[in-house]
């Protein structure tokens, strides 16, 4: 599992951002279940992603960011970017936008 640590957050950038929704009339925030995010990462951290998703290829591959733990589907090295699926009980947007994630 790659930790994204509390100080590493501000190198990331939401590239693209899709909710995962309950079946209900309406939108509210508690309808929201989970989350699928592309983001983009930029130096210093790109350079710890690339070399630890290089040496894990092959794997299925997890990420940690804050409280929420993410499956990674795909990536790319060069730019580095993830398309992520967030999985169990995952932090709002806001709160990562707070920690620092960009939007």
């Amino acid at each position: 599992m790659i930790t994204i640590k509390n100080e590493e957050i501000q190198y990331l950038k939401v590239d693209s951002f899709l909710p995962k929704m309950r079946v209900k009339m309406g939108f509210t925030g508690s309808n929201v279940m989970g989350y699928e995010m592309i983001l983009k990462a930029a130096s210093p951290l790109a350079e710890r992603l690339a070399e630890e998703l290089s040496a894990a290829e092959g794997k299925e591959l997890k990420m940690k960011m804050l409280n929420t733990e993410f499956v990674i589907h795909e990536y790319e090295t060069n730019p580095v970017t993830l398309k992520v699926e967030s999985i169990g009980e995952a932090d709002s947007l806001n709160a990562l936008n707070s920690a620092g994630l960009k939007v």
